[in-house]
């Protein structure tokens, strides 16, 4: 996969996994467009400089394509 493909990630995945480890782990390996997804507020506490931005649970409209562009 490209690595400037914008990549959604939720901030609780399954078994306790953190959605932040994941999009770290993402970041070092050269992804560029990381958004964290989540209903929750996010605090500023730790540095979150990998995450392009931090949505809530709804796909952002500026990504979704009708069907006659695909």
């Amino acid at each position: 996969m490209a690595r400037h493909v914008p990549v959604f990630v939720d901030k609780h995945l399954a078994f306790k996994v953190s959605g932040i480890d994941v999009a770290k782990r993402l970041f070092r390996d050269g992804f560029e467009n990381i958004y964290l997804a989540t209903g929750d507020e996010v605090e500023q506490t730790e540095d979150l400089s990998f995450l392009t931005g931090i949505q809530g649970k709804s796909f952002p409209k500026e990504f979704k394509l009708r069907i006659t562009e695909v």
